[in-house]
């Protein structure tokens, strides 16, 4: 989140204290991601813990999510971060509608902490593919953690009935500030192109669920902004929100952006873990998939959570998200993108397409 919430600080330090045994004295909020509040929680002396606030942990894959990342540390994955265990042994405490997880501080940035610049930037050729060893270790370590009944992938969209919804021109939103307006207004200028591209996000999916693929242990999200680099330049892979059992697609095609990176990305990755063939169509399946959940995430944002809750700060933060993707200019990329990747997987012997 951009802005803070107005929930009671001093009952959550107490928490804190109560339920981690953590003497944290006041908590110092920082504008990262979108999933969650972030602070960091502040000791008398110099001590200091991450703490996040999520409100999806009623959610067994987000449960799944945080005790996945300790079963990973645990068992030598050395890049994830896990939550500190409260005095039950639990992965985070309840606050209201809230879980409140703990983390060690790490003192660091991520790999893609000025967001101004062009994607990766921050990072060489010869770094970028260096993570296809995170990555790799990830998929590999999947047999020495405990899996059964975990979440798996369902090729599923949670925005399916907002976007069915607003293509249909019935929204049925009377906006009440100009960020919902702007907003409205934008869905209707560029129906044709958002339809167009749900059209084939739903043919992607349906093709997706009747392939039969190997899953792995994903994270889910690992875009250069959730890994840390560390003083010592070690790597940590942060926020564990949507682990799942998936396809190793699912966690690869965040470095399909730049197509001359994402060769040598794979080959790296492959020395780690060897997944066999990968499919295109998946690759396909997840840059679309993407598209469509930010466009539907920063509709629900601003028209149905923010309204009475958020100020102009993260209206504007939200809604300058949604410009980056309506009207859709990606399109043509995207699908130069898969091409990049199609090919990517020829030259290497590891499509499914070659069978």
């Amino acid at each position: 989140m951009k802005t803070d919430n107005e929930l009671d600080k001093a009952a959550i330090v107490s928490l804190l204290r109560e339920a981690y045994g953590l003497p944290v004295t006041r908590l110092e909020f920082t504008p990262k991601g979108e999933a969650g509040y972030c602070y960091v929680g502040w000791s008398n002396g110099d001590r200091r813990w991450f703490v996040k606030l999520f409100q999806a942990h009623r959610d067994e894959p987000f449960a799944f999510s945080l005790r996945a990342s300790r079963d990973l540390h645990d068992a030598g994955y050395e890049h994830a971060l896990p939550p500190i265990p409260t005095n039950e042994g639990e992965p985070f405490a309840t606050y209201e509608d809230y879980a409140v997880a703990a983390f060690p501080y790490v003192e660091g940035v991520s790999l893609y902490e000025d967001e101004s610049r062009p994607y990766g930037e921050e990072v060489t050729d010869a770094e970028f593919a260096g993570l296809g060893t995170m990555i790799g270790r990830l998929h590999a370590t999947t047999p020495l953690i405990p899996i059964g009944g975990a979440p798996r992938e369902r090729f599923e969209f949670q925005y399916d009935g907002l976007f069915r919804r607003f293509l249909a021109g019935s929204a049925g939103v009377a906006p009440v500030n100009d960020f919902q307006r702007e907003l409205l207004s934008l869905w209707v200028e560029d129906r044709g192109n958002i339809a167009t591209a749900f059209e084939r996000y739903l043919a992607l999916q349906a093709r997706c669920r009747a392939t039969c693929r190997p899953f792995v242990i994903s994270h889910g999200d690992c875009h250069l902004a959730n890994i840390l680099r560390d003083g010592a330049g070690s790597y940590r892979l942060i926020d564990w929100n949507d682990a799942l059992l998936a396809p190793p697609e699912r966690d690869l095609t965040f470095y399909t952006g730049v197509a001359d990176r994402f060769g040598p990305f794979l080959d790296v990755y492959r020395e780690a873990y060897d997944p066999g063939l990968l499919d295109p169509d998946m690759f396909a399946f997840y840059i679309y998939q993407w598209c469509v959940s930010e466009i539907g995430s920063y509709t629900h944002r601003i028209l149905y959570r923010n309204p009475g809750t958020a100020n102009d700060e993260q209206n504007e933060s939200d809604l300058s998200g949604f410009r980056e993707y309506v009207p859709i200019h990606q399109q043509r990329w995207m699908e130069s993108g898969i091409a990049a990747v199609a090919d990517a997987l020829r030259q290497r012997g590891m499509s499914t397409t070659e069978r």
